[in-house]
């Protein structure tokens, strides 16, 4: 409906309906109830009857006001049943709307079967008057119950009323009434108008649920819940005209078995809109229903008939400061459905009993409490009721007795609309489209709950990816709207791509700042793709605009096609040009001119200088003359033309025929180019070491077409790559040059698997090239090729080749010295310089493994001297040299090669040569050969440690979070080797992407910490991702230097995710830091909490107050104080001015002084607290005993719903 009433005209915040512009007491009096008698000063009926003017009442007192006959409500007034400490219940007889400018709120009208007015007129309330007409009425969040006639009733051609988030329960059936059985409900009576009836729960009244009487116009029945309606439900009599909508009839106990609204007599004026109700419609006015509005509607925020049932039992009644026993009763037997229609309130346990409480203090008599003052920022000392201290528009005391009744809100937000623009020509090649969502709700959305995980967007090929997401605004409101950014397959858009695409909106992800989520919606809205170039219509060339080569001149005649034609210019070739700039395809042509009878000229066509046709100007039409009789149309069929190819008219005029030629017609019969590009050449250069740790590859394809490749086409989609692991990601590709044309080189980018290339990769890969993906520009598609080229990866380092280290290279430690000879290797060799311990050194550089060592040595004749092969200090090997070949010098005769067979070496080992000569042999010594064996390093790398941070509350809204593995290796971790392939993140749903890695450092050891950034889900982590994630580690993925991998652990850490808000732990607030307002003073005390406390100043008042700045909760307080012998203090703990609890110190624990007998803790259960409230402590001292108060201890109970 129409919401065009500004809050500024309204009577509250929220007020809605034909009467949400009444004024009240706007500005007027602030009057006080002060006594609960039926009538004198200070009493209700004084206020409502015997003043008149503007005026605001508040109440002072609560209870039951036993009324004995009606009270007559003059008009201008706002009463304001909320402001009373415990509430107020109206019994006895009813209140009487008789002026117009009335509201009404927070009240309790019971009239029930005791003493009071005569039975026929207890009602709860009603509307109207003989004497004037009563407009401008509102009645909200109300609750009646116990009339003897109906609850509530509007007469005498009331109009603009609205009657509002009431209980309208329990009308009394077999009670007083002298016609006997009642109960009943609300009347609507003859000649009302723009009656507005929103947000009621009606329950267990026999009739009229409601009944709408005669010539009723203007009435809204709209979002009420009705329950147990007994013989009938709404009734809509003759010359009604009604808007029926959004609501919900529930049958209980004493419901007839029949249609629960019921339209009667269709006489000429009755008119009704019936939208979204739950109930069965039935009688003759049926025929009066229309699908649209039948009259101007109010400003009714409409919910959906889905949302009444919790919308109404979270908010009806006269809930401030809290339910009555009895409402909460009726309400709950709506939510069980129980209860009946009763007789008598001793049926149900009669009226609640309310305590009398003292209204907070109110020094400057302004009708607002001095605490709400003091929050509120107005003075407490100056009567300010009407100013207006927040600038918000409305009056100070507006604004507090209006905030003292706060809707809850249950209305999920909506979709207001969706677009998805279609995809056509105009779009090919663009990378992205954008999908627009305008969500709209009943108080604000929500906007930081919008990410890229609200939507997914599914069509021919799969899931389209939502890559981004904006809002027009970042401050919660309604409507907003959302434009998601959606990526095109393959990179752009293109013909492969056509076809259908649905946008699901999913479940529990947008919200309002009430947390109430929007409803999945599987077909949101949709959009197409259709990207097949359309065929060109029929289009025509004038002869008179193509290039003249020789002869024709162009002549002027009315009658040609745009009044010229081409004429030929002497006896001689006439010839005339025209470059073709059209879409290619095959034409029809029709040539048109004008064959005259007095020759017989002859035209050919030429296309690219090949005739296509001739033909001989021989119809003689019977003119001489260019004239419609002359005029003919010579056809070629079945052209072939591509855009610039050139199109010759070349002719001979023949006697006094002219040539006179007008123009050509094009019609498309179908594509000119039916041949598909093909690959002229791919190629895929093969991984190798030299690529270790690269991070992508580039594949080379060569496209050649008969006329042109359409370059638009070619985009990431056109090939898949295939290896060992699965798919490999193509993330980019570029092409020579943007213009159509062939041939055409493009240059795919693709990903390493994990992010580069390492030993793990190792295999064959195969690149597919896909169907009906590359094109030409007359969009004839490339066939697939499964296999159209293929590459390895092959990065296992191999073996190293034998080498040979020459001995005198070595370090000589002692001893040996380097001589000639040109027989040694490298004509060079160590020999013992002495009799004593020769020994040299070499460190290894290569790598490692396991190898069989050549010990190369001239073992002569003229001795048995003796060598030591050492690694790192430790003996590997001894060997006498005892050959004595026969030759007592360094020569090819006693040159030999001792083997000591599989030695593992690493790179850095020292290894040593250490001997002894004997006789006259020098311990000559030539080389080490070293020839692999075996890889050295067996030993896989593991993970030393692995964390994964919780997610909480503190993290909400944030984008990643970081996991840490520290990998370590007996050798050396591989850093190469670690990318985001390494680990899986799954949780509730589904896996997570890991889109970064970073290590300690870029150079193989151990250990290395590799620190992983994982991605939220829907962007940034929200109450949506709570749960448990496991981390696993992918099996061949990390590896040390010697290419050994990390075992998998598939469950290698793990994480959670908890953004629900915790229940505060428990908390003292020291009595010494409250605001002193009148008494008390601090004194110190080291036995006393904190050191401190608060203690009387004097016999009067003692108060002191705080503001409460935690989470808003129901607590239970414990007041810590001293109960000492010698008096019996009081004291009243209050909040927000009302009084929860007031207690004696009479527990005299037998000592006179603050200390450990004395402290006492007074608890008071379930206090509501939400911050910003103020809580008092006001008390009198008594005797001797000074009401000393130490702390107030605070803890969690429940939330507050």
């Amino acid at each position: 409906m129409d919401n065009n009433l500004l809050q500024a005209e309204l009577a509250f915040d929220d007020a809605q309906g034909f009467g949400a512009e009444a004024d009240g007491g706007r500005g007027g009096e602030i009057v006080k109830v002060t006594t609960l008698a039926d009538s004198g000063p200070g009493s209700l009926r004084w206020a409502l009857e015997e003043l008149d003017g503007p005026r605001i009442v508040v109440f002072e007192v609560s209870g039951q006001i036993n009324l004995t006959d009606a009270i007559k409500v003059n008009g201008d007034v706002t009463v304001a049943g909320q402001t009373s400490p415990e509430g107020i219940t109206v019994i006895g007889a009813k209140l009487r709307i008789v002026e117009s400018d009335v509201i009404i709120r927070g009240m309790q009208f019971r009239p029930g079967d005791g003493e009071g007015d005569s039975p026929a007129n207890r009602d709860g309330l009603s509307i109207g008057s003989s004497d004037q007409s009563v407009e401008n009425v509102i009645i909200d969040s109300n609750s009646f119950s116990w009339s003897i006639d109906e609850l509530v009733t509007v007469w005498y051609g009331s109009r603009n009323i609205t009657i509002s988030n009431n209980i309208m329960a329990e009308a009394l059936r077999s009670s007083l009434h002298p016609k006997g059985d009642h109960s009943m409900g609300l009347l609507i009576g003859d000649g009302s108008s723009n009656v507005t009836i929103v947000g009621n729960l009606i329950a267990h009244n026999e009739f009229r649920n409601a009944t709408v009487k005669d010539d009723s116009k203007q009435i809204e029945f709209i979002n009420n819940l009705v329950y147990n309606y007994g013989l009938n439900g709404f009734l809509g009599r003759d010359g009604t005209t009604a808007h029926i909508i959004g609501n919900v009839y529930i049958a209980g106990e004493d419901s007839a078995d029949r249609a629960t609204i019921q339209l009667k007599f269709p006489e000429e004026g009755t008119a009704y809109n019936l939208e979204d109700n739950v109930a069965e419609v039935d009688g003759p006015a049926i025929s009066k229903i229309s699908d649209s509005y039948v009259f101007t509607p109010s400003n009714v925020n409409v919910l959906p008939s889905s949302e009444v049932f919790d919308h109404i039992l979270a908010n009806v009644g006269a809930r401030y400061p809290s339910l009555t026993v009895t409402d909460e009763r009726i309400i709950q037997t709506v939510i069980d459905g129980t209860g009946r229609i009763i007789d008598s309130p001793d049926d149900v346990g009669g009226y609640d009993s309310v305590s009398n409480t003292e209204a907070p203090s109110d020094r400057d008599d302004d009708g607002i409490p001095d605490a709400h003052e003091v929050i509120s920022g107005t003075n407490p000392d100056v009567f300010d009721a009407h100013e207006d201290a927040d600038g918000n528009g409305v009056s100070n005391i507006e604004d507090y007795i209006n905030g003292l009744i706060v809707s809850v809100d249950t209305a999920a937000p909506v979709v207001q609309s969706s677009s998805a623009p279609d995809i056509g020509s105009a779009q090919a090649g663009e990378m992205s489209t954008d999908i627009t969502v305008v969500f709209s709700d009943n108080v604000a959305v929500d906007v930081s709950t919008i990410d890229i995980g609200d939507i997914t967007v599914t069509g021919p090929g799969g899931s389209l990816a939502v890559t981004g997401v904006s809002v027009d605004t970042s401050i919660a409101g309604t409507p907003r709207t959302a434009t998601y950014t959606v990526t095109a397959p393959g990179g752009t858009w293109d013909v492969a791509d056509d076809g259908s695409y649905t946008v699901a909106l999913l479940d529990n992800e947008v919200q309002d700042t009430s947390g109430n989520s929007v409803v999945a919606d599987p077909s949101m809205t949709a959009f197409t793709v259709d990207l097949t170039v359309p065929p060109p219509e029929p289009f025509r060339i004038e002869a008179e605009t193509f290039d003249i080569v020789s002869g024709f001149n162009v002549r002027n005649n009315s009658l040609a096609s745009n009044d010229q034609y081409l004429q030929a210019g002497g006896s001689g070739e006439q010839r005339a040009s025209y470059t073709f700039t059209e879409a290619d395809g095959i034409y029809d042509l029709g040539i048109g001119h004008y064959d005259e009878s007095d020759g017989q000229s002859q035209l050919s066509a030429l296309v690219n200088g090949t005739t296509i046709d001739t033909f001989i100007w021989n119809t003689d039409a019977g003119s001489a003359f260019a004239d419609q009789t002359t005029l003919a149309e010579h056809a070629i069929t079945n052209v072939s033309l591509s855009a610039g190819d050139v199109i010759e008219l070349v002719g001979f005029k023949d006697g006094s025929e002219p040539l006179r030629t007008d123009y050509i017609d094009f019609t498309w019969v179908s594509g000119g180019d039916t041949t598909a590009p093909v690959v002229q050449s791919s190629s895929a250069p093969n991984i190798g070491s030299a690529q270790v740790g690269e991070m992508s590859t580039d594949i080379t394809v060569v496209f050649s077409d008969n006329v042109a490749v359409d370059v638009s086409t070619i985009d990431i989609g056109d090939i898949t790559v295939t290896g060992p692991g699965g798919s490999l990601a193509v993330t980019g590709v570029s092409v020579d040059t943007s213009i159509a044309g062939t041939p055409r080189t493009a240059t795919y980018t693709v990903t390493a698997p994990g992010g580069t290339w390492d030993v793990a990769d190792d295999g064959n890969y195969t690149v597919a090239l896909l169907d009906s993906e590359v094109q030409d520009t007359s969009g004839n598609a490339v066939v697939a090729d499964p296999s159209m080229t293929a590459f390895s990866v092959d990065l296992t380092v191999p073996p190293p080749e034998p080498f040979r280290i020459e001995a005198e290279t070595f370090d000589i430690v002692s001893g040996f010295n380097v001589r000639n000879n040109s027989l040694a290797s490298n004509d060079q060799y160590l020999q013992a310089g002495g009799s004593g311990e020769q020994r040299a050194s070499y460190t290894f550089t290569e790598a490692d493994g396991i190898y069989d060592l050549g010990i190369g040595h001239y073992d002569e004749s003229d001795g048995q001297s003796q060598m030591s092969a050492l690694v790192n200090g430790t003996t590997i090997d001894t060997f006498i040299w005892n050959t004595d070949a026969g030759s007592a010098f360094a020569d090819q005769t006693s040159l030999a090669e001792h083997a000591i067979t599989n030695v593992s070496l690493s790179a850095g080992d020292v290894i040593e040569l250490v001997g002894f000569k004997d006789g006259s042999e020098p311990l000559r010594t030539d080389y080490i050969e070293f020839t692999w064996v075996s890889g050295g390093d067996t030993t896989a790398p593991v993970v030393q440690l692995s964390s994964a941070p919780n997610i909480g509350s503190v993290q909400a809204g944030e984008m990643s979070t970081d996991i840490t593995v520290v990998f370590s290796d007996n050798v050396a971790v591989d850093v190469s080797t670690i990318d985001i392939g390494d680990i899986t993140v799954t949780g509730p749903g589904g896996s997570l992407a890991v889109t970064g890695v970073s290590v300690d450092t870029s150079i193989a050891g151990s250990p290395r910490t590799a620190t992983y950034t994982v991605t939220a889900p829907g962007g940034t982590w929200d109450v949506a991702d709570d749960g448990n994630y496991t981390v696993a580690l992918l099996d061949s993925e990390v590896q040390d230097t010697s290419g050994n991998a990390v075992v998998a652990d598939p469950s290698m850490t793990a994480f959670s995710v908890d953004l629900t808000v915790p229940p505060p732990e428990p908390f003292r607030i020291e009595a010494e830091t409250f605001d002193i307002v009148s008494g008390f003073n601090v004194k110190n005390n080291s036995l006393a909490s904190n050191d401190q406390y608060l203690q009387a100043g004097g016999s009067g008042e003692q108060r002191a107050s705080y503001t409460f700045t935690e989470a808003d909760s129901i607590y239970d307080l414990g007041i810590g104080h001293y109960d000492e012998s010698d008096g019996q203090s009081q004291m009243s703990a209050l909040v927000n001015g009302t009084t929860i609890d007031t207690f004696i110190w009479n527990t005299d624990a037998g000592s006179a002084f603050a200390d450990r007998t004395s402290l006492a803790e007074h608890a008071i259960t379930n206090v509501s607290l939400s911050a910003g409230d103020v809580i008092e402590l006001v008390g009198f001292k008594d005797g001797s005993e000074p009401l000393r108060t130490d702390y107030i201890e605070f803890e969690f109970v429940d939330s507050i719903f």
